[in-house]
């Protein structure tokens, strides 16, 4: 007799917890991953000889894809649900407000990669490369995913490095900006959300979706993100200085979880001096 039961297909994607790294190692990946859209990190597997790059995903990623049913976690052999990624936040060093922020910009289809300081200027020294090097490849030789990964391997693995202010060719000098890319991007600290004492700071870097979008090349982010609990003026004019013309956004997060996204320019508010207002001027404006 045949079941009318649908058999329940397997989640294409898991992962398990590496409690050394407080990262999440994917350990099944059927079709594209996940991870090369950029939601995750590159690190070598220091139990291979040949140290084989694999992918990592932060705790944010994983309950976000857990939540709807596209990944299984595991804590060992635990099958981890919503409530079992809650209490792991703490040890892996997040918060709840940052949980929440990066679920609610990440259901809008931007690509959500956390924000570290030294991210900005590694991006701004590969841009003029990145369009160099673009311009001398043909179409056959296009920059692929797969190929980066096997190049960051040889790099990473190899006795001698060449030296970052003496690259022989344009090629090289962006395969090491490539590597320092993926090094700051695996060491990026959990983000911080304003609250009480703590002072608000970029949070995460937004890219539009675009089928061009490459982890290893990504470009300057199209938005910065801050979180808070709380709006403070002098804050927000520190982050717009650092933003340095990248569009801002705040995510304000209330006790009860609802996140609310703010835009923040800096044209300010026009200064009006009782000069300005006296009869004369005015008269004068009238002519």
């Amino acid at each position: 007799m045949i079941s009318h039961d649908a058999e329940k297909m397997e989640v294409p994607i898991a992962c398990r917890l590496d409690r050394t790294r407080k990262l999440f190692r994917i350990t099944r990946n059927k079709g594209k991953s996940l991870a090369n859209g950029g939601f995750g990190c590159l690190l070598p597997d220091e139990s291979s000889p040949e140290h084989i790059m694999v992918d990592y995903l932060f705790i944010e990623e994983v309950y976000f894809l857990v939540e709807r049913g596209l990944l299984e976690a595991f804590d060992g052999d635990k099958l981890l649900d919503t409530q079992g990624i809650f209490q792991l936040l703490e040890e892996c060093g997040m918060t709840l407000f940052a949980l929440l922020v990066y679920a609610h910009v990440r259901s809008q289809n931007y690509r959500v990669i956390r924000h570290t300081p030294y991210r900005r200027r590694i991006l701004e020294e590969m841009e003029p490369l990145r369009h160099l090097y673009k311009k001398k490849k043909s179409p056959e030789t296009e920059d692929k995913e797969r190929d980066q990964q096997h190049i960051a391997t040889i790099i990473s693995s190899s006795s001698v490095k060449e030296p970052a202010n003496n690259p022989t060719s344009t090629r090289q000098q962006l395969e090491l900006l490539r590597q320092q890319l993926r090094e700051d991007g695996a060491q990026a600290p959990a983000p911080v959300v304003a609250h009480g004492d703590r002072m608000a700071t970029i949070a995460y870097e937004l890219y539009l979706p675009d089928s061009q979008f490459r982890r290893s090349a990504p470009g300057l982010p199209d938005i910065y993100v801050t979180a808070t609990t709380s709006l403070h003026f002098d804050a927000l004019q520190t982050l717009l200085q650092e933003a340095n013309g990248i569009p801002l956004r705040t995510a304000v997060v209330s006790e009860a979880g609802t996140v609310v996204m703010l835009g923040v320019t800096d044209y300010g508010v026009p200064a009006i001096s009782k000069a300005g207002l006296s009869k004369n001027k005015c008269v004068s404006t009238a002519k």
